[in-house]
């Protein structure tokens, strides 16, 4: 307990001297940070986390633009100074990790996706095959893809990424990075669904 207060005690003297940058992010959605409902669990946390929380993820709400040669040139990257103050005061035994602390697709970002010259062949999203499996690609072109195939039933959870150049090929994922591979799949293709030749859309 006198730990603990030690702690809430430091918190309160290093917040007060820490430069506005890393105390607040800003709002690049342009919603009022205190709306953001992902930080809501740490309300009743170790006093100091919800702000750490909403200041850091805030930084993270940023859409890319994939008509821009950089898609993520204007979003402000997360501050690593908060996570570390977080993860200092944080105590593991009440208070949750980082609500949105993001797990990255092994195989590519918007970034890498972008390098795909248009047109496309083929923008699939979540087809259903094999029994259990779903299966989201983008189809470039012969030999230029990107993809994710769940199929827990058959325990291939697998994402590839095949561009000139390039090949990266991760199987057995968990399910955040099946999500976050699915997620920024399904954005670069809705961002350029007017580039596909065939859409098939399975949601």
């Amino acid at each position: 307990m006198r730990s603990r207060s030690r702690r809430i005690l430091l918190f309160g003297f290093l917040a007060a001297f820490l430069p506005a940058a890393v105390q607040a992010q800003g709002t690049p959605d342009g919603e009022s940070p205190a709306a953001e409902s992902i930080c809501d669990e740490l309300v009743t946390a170790t006093p100091g986390l919800f702000g750490l929380c909403v200041a850091f993820c805030e930084a993270q709400d940023c859409d890319p633009d994939f008509t821009q040669e950089d898609p993520f040139e204007h979003c402000t990257p997360s501050n690593p100074n908060l996570l570390g103050l977080y993860n200092f005061f944080r105590d593991p035994a009440i208070d949750p990790a980082m609500p949105c602390l993001k797990t990255p697709c092994p195989c590519y970002d918007g970034g890498d996706l972008a390098v795909f010259a248009p047109p496309y062949n083929e923008c699939r999203y979540d087809r259903p095959f094999a029994g259990t499996s779903i299966d989201s690609q983008l189809n470039v072109r012969p030999g230029e893809f990107a993809s994710i195939r769940n199929d827990p039933g058959r325990r291939v959870r697998r994402c590839i990424y095949r561009a000139p150049g390039s090949l990266r090929v991760f199987g057995f994922l968990n399910d955040a990075e099946v999500a976050a591979c699915r997620e920024v799949l399904h954005a670069f293709m809705d961002d350029n669904v007017g580039q596909c030749l065939t859409v098939n859309d399975f949601r």
